[in-house]
């Protein structure tokens, strides 16, 4: 399942984009996506940041590996670039790509992610 959700109206414009997959139970639950709060006034490359406005995450239950960028102790580099945000047409348009490492768990590598979506 793949859900694309922006709220320009909050903070200075956000997007979280976010898929998830489910085996059987929550307990085997794994959750991948990114995050920014601050997208306005418009189209713009963000860098990925461990603290900042911008960033991603994932989850992996079967293992127990959590990691947030917005954690200190993970490794995130990675950039959203929005292509196009078109309040008028009621449209956002872009891509992604992240690298995330955390001690003692494998490193997530997501490459050429893209979004376009109605708002």
């Amino acid at each position: 399942m793949d859900t694309t959700y922006s709220n320009l109206k909050f903070a200075l414009g956000t997007l979280n984009i976010a898929a998830y997959r489910y085996a059987n139970s929550q307990v085997k639950q794994e959750v991948i996506g990114i995050f920014s709060d601050s997208l306005l006034p418009g189209p713009g490359h963000y860098k990925l940041r461990t603290l900042g406005h911008h960033g991603a995450g994932f989850v992996n239950g079967p293992i127990n590996c959590t990691y947030y960028s917005t954690d200190p102790t993970i490794f995130c580099c990675g950039s959203l670039t929005v292509k196009r945000l078109d309040l008028q047409a009621g449209i956002i348009a872009g891509t992604f790509d992240f690298v995330l490492a955390k001690p003692g768990c494998d490193s997530v590598r997501v490459t050429q992610g893209r979004f376009d979506k109605r708002l």
